[in-house]
């Protein structure tokens, strides 16, 4: 049996959840002047703030139902879980929201099949954040040395740390490892995690976002940041215009044992079908024996390739790279992933903004995904941090005509490392002879200009020499 003063209270529950942190006692006093006195005050913020989710959590940090967040991540990913970690240092209440359980699907071989190559910019961004120490040095290995070659020709350039006067040129990190890194730092920020919790629906209320959740309760947060991967279902929903194509090819993913030293080196031969990358990884044992492939293929050779047994895709790629690393010896199970190109035209509304795949997906071929989707977080949150220095900007976080500063610093990076993505995956897929002839001598001649070289590398590693 619901009394009076429940009744009385509802709209200022209702109120006060769509609102901002900084706002909601100044709309309880103002909606109480002529609505009750403190005892329903009480009850309503009590309500409000310390009512119970039915869903039970996989993580221990919880929201209450209806609570108000200054800003609210939705996918907790190595993006979005950087995000979340870099804005909660800053006085800003922070919630991080993941569809799927935390899994780590660990292959025979005892490699991650998920593996990303992450530039100078990003670890530095991991350092910062207290991160990239925790990730065990077993599941990061560092590659010194780089043999890029055309597979139709006799063009070939070669990188090294040395030549290019850096520590090293990247490293190659396995996904669950520096999840699990960023997972611990999460919670010793104290930052509060929903997961799994899936946000089935979002409105606008007085200047913030409320996001209903799959098992029925809501939370606000004055800023939204999607990061809800290259389908970003948050995004779709908003209406966020896209420019994408297929490639029409697939990546083949696994992990190698070969029967020669890989010596920290990384290696990658360009086809008229895309490019096959053999990425160096360390584990437990150290023996420098296994690699983590990227084989992009046409969809119809991919299908191929996939429905052969390990050892004849074994037999077949060492053929493929052309014994660059002796006989591929074994293969864990493999994994068939569409390639497509998709760019969001605006990267921010009201309210909202999108970063690293939900803003910006890129053909794999020189692995700067993750890069991408790391110097979003870093240039969001400076533009977060600039606005927090004005008296009440904590309130103004949702206001596009802020946010599309980040745009502004973002976009033009991620188009011009998108057309060269796609510049290359032309130049390479041509088979006019010509076009053949004269990307192989230009290749041969790259090989020999030192400085340049050295300035693609430090393009390459975020603009960090």
């Amino acid at each position: 049996m619901r009394s009076a003063a429940d009744y009385r209270i509802q709209p200022l529950a209702a109120e006060i959840v769509c609102q901002p942190l900084a706002r909601r006692g100044a709309v309880a006093a103002q909606w109480l002047g002529g609505h009750g006195g403190a005892d329903a005050a009480a009850a309503a913020v009590c309500r409000v703030w310390y009512g119970q989710r039915s869903r039970s959590a996989a993580v221990s940090s919880r929201a209450a139902a209806g609570e108000s967040f200054d800003i609210a991540v939705v996918g907790a990913g190595v993006v979005g879980s950087c995000a979340a970690l870099a804005l909660s240092e800053l006085p800003l209440r922070v919630v991080l929201i993941e569809a799927r359980a935390a899994a780590a699907p660990i292959a025979a071989s005892g490699f991650d099949p998920r593996v990303m190559a992450l530039n100078a910019h990003a670890q530095s961004l991991l350092q910062r954040l207290g991160v990239w120490a925790s990730v065990s040095s077993a599941r990061r290995t560092s590659y010194h040395s780089m043999r890029v070659w055309d597979g139709d020709g006799s063009g070939a350039v070669a990188f090294s740390a040395a030549a290019a006067r850096c520590a090293e040129l990247g490293a190659i990190v396995e996904q669950h490892a520096l999840l699990e890194a960023l997972q611990q730092r999460l919670q010793q920020r104290g930052v509060t995690q929903l997961q799994p919790a899936t946000v089935v629906q979002e409105r606008r209320c007085a200047g913030s976002m409320v996001l209903q959740l799959d098992d029925g309760s809501q939370l606000s947060a004055t800023l939204v940041i999607a990061a809800d991967g290259a389908q970003s279902p948050l995004r779709q929903r908003l209406g966020f215009a896209t420019r994408s194509w297929s490639y029409g090819q697939d990546a083949i993913i696994t992990t190698l044992r070969t029967s020669l030293r890989h010596g920290a080196t990384a290696y990658q031969r360009f086809t008229e079908h895309g490019p096959l990358a053999l990425l160096p990884l360390g584990g437990a044992d150290g023996d420098g024996q296994h690699c983590s492939l990227v084989w992009s293929q046409s969809s119809v050779e991919a299908a191929r390739l996939m429905a052969l047994d390990d050892g004849d895709f074994c037999r077949q790629l060492t053929l493929a790279s052309e014994s660059v690393l002796g006989s591929i010896e074994g293969c864990d199970q493999r994994y068939c992933v569409p390639l497509a190109q998709r760019h969001a035209v605006d990267y921010v509304q009201d309210n909202v903004a999108l970063i690293g795949d939900a803003a910006h997906a890129i053909h794999p071929l020189a692995g700067q995904g993750v890069n991408l989707g790391l110097k979003d977080v870093a240039a969001l949150t400076a533009v977060v941090a600039a606005a927090l220095e004005v008296e009440g900007g904590a309130a103004l976080l949702g206001e596009s005509a802020l946010l599309r500063r980040y745009q502004r610093r973002r976009q033009p990076d991620n188009l011009a490392t998108m057309a060269a993505m796609e510049g290359l995956k032309r130049l390479f897929g041509s088979r006019s002879p010509l076009l053949r002839v004269l990307r192989n001598s230009g290749l041969n001649l790259f090989d020999n200009q030192a400085q340049l070289k050295r300035w693609v590398v430090a393009a390459a590693n975020g603009g960090v020499a």
